[in-house]
């Protein structure tokens, strides 16, 4: 079954992914669409309304192309996360 995250945590981890996503010009609509998970799930989570598990967690970094080691140890930090490969060539533009 895996592990699941609560609510707090969830919200740290979600909004990692969402800053990393924004640096990939993507939204929750595209995630939700290439993961198959509930948009409106994103919204819960990054409020701390909502717990994540794994299999999602999985899901999402899949997508994002990170590991899942840096969503769950990354502080939401645009400094550590400005250094996170794209397509293997680093940042393609400088989180501001």
């Amino acid at each position: 079954m895996g592990y699941v995250l609560g609510s707090h945590r969830a919200a740290r981890v979600i909004r990692v992914a969402l800053e990393i996503a924004q640096g990939r010009k993507m939204n929750t609509s595209a995630i939700s669409r290439a993961t198959g998970i509930r948009r409106t799930f994103f919204p819960d989570w990054k409020n701390g309304r909502r717990t994540l598990n794994q299999e999602q967690i999985l899901k999402i970094k899949d997508v994002l192309g990170v590991s899942e080691d840096h969503l769950l140890l990354a502080q939401f930090d645009r400094s550590t996360i400005k250094g996170i490969m794209i397509d293997g060539q680093g940042p393609k533009a400088p989180l501001k």
